[in-house]
């Protein structure tokens, strides 16, 4: 995947973004794209060599997207996961090379067994638990021995029980192997979570 010729850079789009959220808050999960600043902590510590393979699980307006886009420059497959239409014709417009899918289930199987970095934009506290542990052991199965997998809450959300428990289920799931940074300069301020294969 050449990365200086496949795509434009993405525009934020804030105020489509705002519109996706009043038209399906639960769906789209923040009023205005990722900062960025969650954006770099997101992506920090990755080696740009060692990707080849990248899964992103909601890219809404392409936040995380663009920036992996740019930063990994080993990337030969790029696979999003998104249902929003609107978020999917701009991920089409943006990344005509990558593979953008509704469903991990439309994809043959094993869906994607060689991923080294994915990455969850989901808003896992507006999604029913059962859901999120079902989307948590899909990525798993996913990535490869050593592969790094990161997503987010907001900070005045970490400690709700249902968040403490899907914290406990991705460290009980990964071994232990995670870590958490908090991001202070986004709206609203959040915590990453990165747990390694």
């Amino acid at each position: 995947m050449n990365n200086e010729h496949q795509i434009q850079p993405v525009k934020r789009y804030k105020r489509a973004f705002l519109r996706q959220f009043i038209q399906n808050p639960l769906k789209t999960g923040a009023i205005v794209p990722s900062s960025k600043f969650l954006t770099q902590s997101m992506l920090a510590g990755v080696d740009p060599q060692g990707v080849g393979c990248y899964v992103e699980y909601g890219p809404g307006s392409g936040s995380f997207t663009h920036e992996a886009f740019l930063k990994l420059t080993a990337l030969n497959r790029m696979v999003l996961f998104e249902i929003n239409p609107f978020f999917i014709k701009l991920m089409q417009d943006s990344y005509p090379n990558a593979e953008i899918v509704r469903s991990p289930h439309e994809l043959q199987n094993p869906l994607v067994s060689e991923a080294d970095l994915i990455i969850s934009g989901l808003p896992f506290t507006n999604i029913p638990f059962a859901v999120s542990v079902q989307t948590i052991d899909e990525i798993r199965k996913m990535l490869k021995p050593g592969g790094s997998f990161r997503t987010f809450l907001y900070a005045h959300t970490f400690y709700l029980p249902k968040n403490i428990d899907l914290r406990d289920y991705i460290h009980r799931l990964f071994g232990g192997q995670v870590t958490y940074r908090f991001v202070a300069r986004n709206v609203p301020p959040a915590v990453v979570i990165e747990a390694k294969a």
